[in-house]
């Protein structure tokens, strides 16, 4: 959730490739706008398409897991026709036909009452299993809570329970080594490795979803990568992730070592940033609407590309004809997308803010806000 340049509440949600962004409006308690002017208020919907302008941060994609269903699919089509079949065998005359109706009413009416029962003792264990606290996931516990089901409804509910206890050593912030998860729960490795890996990289995306990395959060990811025992090859992109967030934050407490220009300097200015770089516009590129609802297609579009340079001066982008540049002085605020591969520059003059994509994204945004904090 956000608030957009024209002081608008929206939702923002997505990742690199397709997002969505909603506007929420605002209505008083008497049904008029903010102008005292009835109107059907119509909300507007953006859904933002990757142009290929923005250089992508982040390409790892979860994987799809198949987990097996519950066994036990809620059917009451079964027990309404074994009821039905019994009333009818009450009513009918016809000996021979009122025993056999009867008969099968009784048999799927006892059927289904069967199947309920188990269903209802299935999803007990469910509930109970996936309540536990980290210290409770043992075999002990496993056993005893499964001890009357089939090996079929063990392997089931195994392939439930796993991913929910996986999170709660997340949230609880206790992780066990999955080595010994593996030796009585009734998974097998390749599923156990891809549940892994997708909590992982849930917990990876929750972590960086601030745009931050702090020690504290690296070192748990790192616990959790040696307890689970993940290949590390299997998640690549997120450590180049984590470590470019490693050197943000190293930018933000170190000093800021003087580069060369390719161009010459003028008197007093010091250079910190030379590099390859986007300046983009944000544009609506389509536009419908559907059931009172305003859809816009957004993406970017180029706007110049060229040499981005920070210095203590300015912040600039040159290409072959052009240079902007635009007083260090007036950045207000700064935000890093991972999502959108982009950087956000806010300044005191202007309404919009600059919205810049770099292959050196991370220490694009880190020098610009040391820079900008900076003591004249």
């Amino acid at each position: 959730m956000g608030i957009n340049s024209q002081g608008k509440t929206y939702l923002h949600g997505g990742r690199h490739g397709l997002y969505y962004r909603k506007n929420l409006g605002s209505l008083r308690k008497n049904g008029t706008t903010l102008q005292g002017t009835y109107r059907n208020l119509t909300e507007t919907e953006e859904i933002f398409t990757d142009t290929g302008l923005s250089y992508p941060v982040f390409n790892t994609q979860k994987s799809s897991l198949q987990i097996p269903a519950l066994p036990y699919p809620a059917n009451k089509k079964t027990l309404y026709l074994g009821v039905g079949l019994i009333i009818v065998a009450l009513i009918v005359s016809v000996l021979w036909l009122k025993i056999s109706l009867g008969i099968v009413g009784v048999v799927l009416v006892y059927n289904q009452m069967k199947t309920q029962t188990k269903e209802n003792n299935f999803l007990t264990a469910l509930y109970t299993l996936v309540h536990l606290g980290p210290e409770e996931m043992t075999g002990a516990t496993w056993k005893d809570t499964v001890a009357k089901f089939s090996e079929k409804d063990r392997i089931v509910l195994a392939s439930q329970v796993l991913p929910a206890w996986l999170e709660k050593q997340i949230q609880k912030e206790e992780i066990i080594t999955l080595d010994e998860i593996k030796q009585f729960l009734p998974v097998s490795p390749e599923l156990v490795t891809a549940i892994a890996l997708d909590t992982y990289r849930d917990l990876v995306a929750q972590l960086i979803s601030d745009h931050q990395l702090t020690s504290t959060e690296e070192s748990f990811i790192q616990e959790v990568e040696s307890k689970w025992n993940l290949p590390q090859e299997a998640f690549t992109e997120e450590q180049k992730l984590i470590s470019q967030f490693k050197n943000l934050r190293e930018i933000q407490f170190q000093g800021l070592p003087e580069v060369n220009f390719t161009r010459d300097l003028v008197k007093g200015e010091k250079p910190f940033f030379e590099g390859e770089g986007r300046l983009l516009n944000l544009r609506t590129l389509n536009t419908w609407q559907q059931d009172r609802v305003r859809y816009k297609e957004m993406g970017y579009v180029l706007d110049m590309e060229g040499r981005l340079r920070i210095s203590n001066r300015v912040l600039e982008i040159q290409d072959e004809q052009n240079t902007r540049t635009y007083a260090i002085r007036l950045v207000d605020d700064i935000h890093l997308s991972v999502e959108e591969g982009v950087v956000e520059v806010f300044l005191s003059n202007r309404k919009n803010p600059l919205v810049i994509s770099s292959p050196l994204l991370f220490e694009f945004a880190g020098i610009l806000n040391r820079v900008s904090e900076m003591e004249d």
